[in-house]
């Protein structure tokens, strides 16, 4: 089994939030950015989102820009 450090080191891992908000910030984008996340619950929800959404206000996921109904198809498929 390989360790969740060593895919991390390895690049195989997604930037948790704060990693994110931090790389956005370095790389000069602006609060008033607008960024699309495919799935943002496998981080354990809006209190791990925090970070992120402080400085980014406009996050935009798929629940938001879809209904129930449109989402239906693809509910039993993974967001990662």
């Amino acid at each position: 089994s390989v360790s969740p450090a060593l895919l991390r080191k390895l690049g195989r891992c997604p930037l948790t939030p704060e990693e994110a908000a931090l790389l956005l910030s370095a790389l000069g984008f602006k609060r008033n950015t607008h960024i699309y996340l495919a799935g943002s619950h496998i981080y354990g929800g809006k209190s791990r989102m925090s970070v992120l959404t402080s400085l980014y206000p406009n996050i935009v996921t798929k629940e938001d820009l879809l209904t129930p109904a449109e989402m239906a198809p693809f509910r039993n498929f993974s967001s990662q």
